[in-house]
C-alpha cells in the first residue's frame, strides 16, 4: 500500500488535468495533490509498504498501479510477487487453491461452457466432461453403449475425415491407416458385406477387398500418391494385375471422398447391387434439355467428374423429376458426322433400369452420325455398359494426370498458364514444378467405338 499522502506535482503536459481537479497552479507546481488524484500515467515516486513482507520502498506511481493491477496487493519483489499470486488465488477462489483449474466452481465453469461450445461444434457428437490437457469424455458415435477419452487433435482429424471418433470402436493403433480408408470399409460393412483389409494375397497391399464381389478399393491420398512416391505407371500397374486375377480394382482420389463422398458411396453401392431406389425406363419420360443451368446442377451433383460443356443434353425424367442425363458432343471432322457420348449419369442414390439403353436408342433414332466415340475411366470403370450399346473397344490410354493444388486436383492447360504470364519458352511441367506442384497419375481411359 502507498505510504505517501500528498505531493508535489510540477506542470507538464498533464497540466490541464490537475487544473480541471481543482488545484491551483503555484509557480511552475500544483501543490499537495492527494495521491488519489495522481495521473494514471504519473512517474512521481511514491512510497510503499510490500502487502507481502511489509518492506517500506519507493516505486513510480505507474509501476505501482500496473503491480497492483492483478489482486489488489503491492509486492516489492519476485518472491513477493509469487506469494502474493498465492494470496490472491486463495482470496478469488478459497483457501489452499493455488492454481485455478484446481477451484471447484472454475473447473464446473470451464467444463460447461466447453462442453456447449463443442456440443454445438461437433454435431452428431455427444460430449459428457472436459478432461485436462485437451482431452474429452465423448459418448461412443457408433452406436455402442460405452464412452470414451480422445484428445482435440484427433478429435478434430477424425471428425473431419467423417471417420467413426470413438476410440474404443476405433482404436488409435490404427493411425498408419487412413482414417477415411477406415470410414469407407466400415460404410461398405454396414451393409452386410465382409470386408477384408490390408490383403495381401497379390503380392502388394489392397486397402479394401469385397471376396463376394471380387472387388477391392484403394483410397489414394493425393500427396502420398503424387509423382513424388508414385511412378507414372503406378496404379495402372495395380489395376492391370488385379484384373489378371478377376479382381476389379476401384480407385478413390483423396479430395472426391472429402467433398464428393456422396457420389462415390452412390457409385459404390450401385457396383454392390445395394441400392434400393429403383426407377423403371420405361416409366419415365424422355425430353431435350435445354437449360444449361439444369445440366450443370445435375452433373454437378450426381457424376464424379462433374459439370462439362455438351451440344445435345438427353434427360430421363420420372414425375417431372430428371432422374437420368445422356450428352454429346459434335467432333470436328470434315470426312465423318462423329460425335461423343461425354457423359451420363443417374440421379445419386437411383437406379434407374433400361435408362441407358433407352436414351442412347433415342440418340441414333433421332440423330445423323457416322460414329460415336466415348471413353471409360478405368480407374474406377469397366466399360460393361459400352459392351451392352454395342460399343467397340479399341485401346486404353497412356495414364492421365492431374495437377495437385492444394487438397485438390486440377487439369491444367499450358495456354492459361501464359495468359497467366508463365514463361511460354517452359513446358507446362517446367512451369508447375517451379511453382512447387506434382502431378498425380491415373489409370487411363478405355477408347469405345460405336459405328452406324
Amino acid at each position: 500500500m502507498i505510504v505517501t499522502e500528498k505531493v508535489d506535482i510540477k506542470s507538464n503536459k498533464t497540466k490541464q488535468y490537475y487544473l480541471d481537479k481543482g488545484y491551483i497552479l503555484d509557480g511552475s507546481y500544483f501543490r499537495d495533490v492527494k495521491i488519489e488524484d495522481l495521473h494514471k500515467g504519473s512517474e512521481m515516486f511514491v512510497e510503499c509498504v510490500c502487502d507481502v513482507c511489509s518492506k517500506k520502498t519507493k516505486i513510480m506511481y505507474v509501476k505501482y498501479l500496473k503491480n497492483i493491477n492483478n489482486g489488489g496487493f503491492y509486492a516489492c519483489s519476485s518472491k513477493c510477487s509469487t506469494k502474493k499470486k498465492e494470496m490472491t488465488l486463495q482470496k478469488n477462489y478459497g483457501e489452499g487453491v493455488t492454481n485455478p483449474m484446481k477451484s471447484i466452481d472454475i473447473k464446473n465453469k470451464v467444463n460447461n461452457n466447453v462442453i456447449l461450445y463443442k456440443n454445438d461444434y461437433y454435431e452428431n457428437l455427444n460430449f459428457i466432461k472436459y478432461l485436462s490437457n485437451n482431452t474429452y469424455l465423448v459418448m461412443c458415435d457408433n452406436g455402442k453403449n460405452h464412452n470414451f477419452v480422445i484428445n482435440r487433435y484427433l478429435l478434430y482429424s477424425r471428425y473431419t475425415k467423417n471417420a467413426i471418433v470413438c476410440t474404443v470402436c476405433n482404436n488409435p493403433e490404427n493411425l498408419n491407416k487412413s482414417y477415411s480408408e477406415i470410414h469407407i470399409g466400415d460404410y461398405i460393412s454396414k451393409f452386410g458385406i465382409d470386408v477384408v483389409r490390408s490383403e495381401r494375397g497379390l503380392g502388394f497391399e489392397l486397402d479394401i477387398y469385397l471376396p463376394e464381389y471380387d472387388i477391392a478399393i484403394e483410397f489414394n491420398g493425393l500427396y502420398h500418391h503424387s509423382e513424388r512416391f508414385k511412378s507414372k505407371e503406378y496404379h495402372l500397374n495395380k489395376t492391370l494385375v488385379c484384373e489378371k486375377n478377376n479382381i476389379k480394382l476401384i480407385h478413390i482420389w483423396e479430395d472426391e471422398w472429402d467433398y464428393n463422398n456422396k457420389i462415390v458411396k452412390s457409385i459404390l453401392l450401385n457396383r454392390l447391387y445395394k441400392i434400393s431406389n429403383k426407377i423403371y425406363a420405361r416409366c419415365c419420360k424422355i425430353d431435350i434439355i435445354k437449360d444449361n443451368e439444369t445440366i450443370k446442377n445435375f452433373l454437378n451433383c450426381n457424376h464424379i467428374d462433374g459439370y462439362c460443356g455438351s451440344y445435345i443434353n438427353i434427360g430421363l425424367y420420372h414425375n417431372n423429376d430428371l432422374v437420368f442425363i445422356m450428352c454429346f458432343n459434335k467432333k470436328k471432322s470434315k470426312e465423318k458426322n462423329i460425335y461423343e457420348l461425354i457423359r451420363f449419369c443417374n440421379k445419386t442414390d437411383y437406379i434407374v433400369v433400361g435408362a441407358v439403353s433407352k436414351l442412347f436408342k433415342f440418340f441414333i433414332k433421332n440423330y445423323e452420325y457416322d460414329k460415336i466415340i466415348s471413353y471409360s475411366d478405368y480407374r474406377m470403370f469397366i466399360g460393361g455398359v459400352y459392351e451392352k450399346l454395342g460399343f467397340v473397344k479399341k485401346s486404353l490410354s497412356k495414364p492421365n494426370y492431374y495437377w495437385i493444388v492444394g487438397r485438390y486436383r486440377k487439369h491444367v492447360n499450358k495456354q492459361n498458364l501464359i495468359k497467366e504470364g508463365y514463361d511460354s519458352n517452359k513446358t507446362e511441367s517446367e512451369i508447375m514444378h517451379g511453382r512447387g506442384y506434382f502431378r498425380l497419375y491415373s489409370c487411363g481411359q478405355y477408347r469405345w467405338e460405336y459405328d452406324k
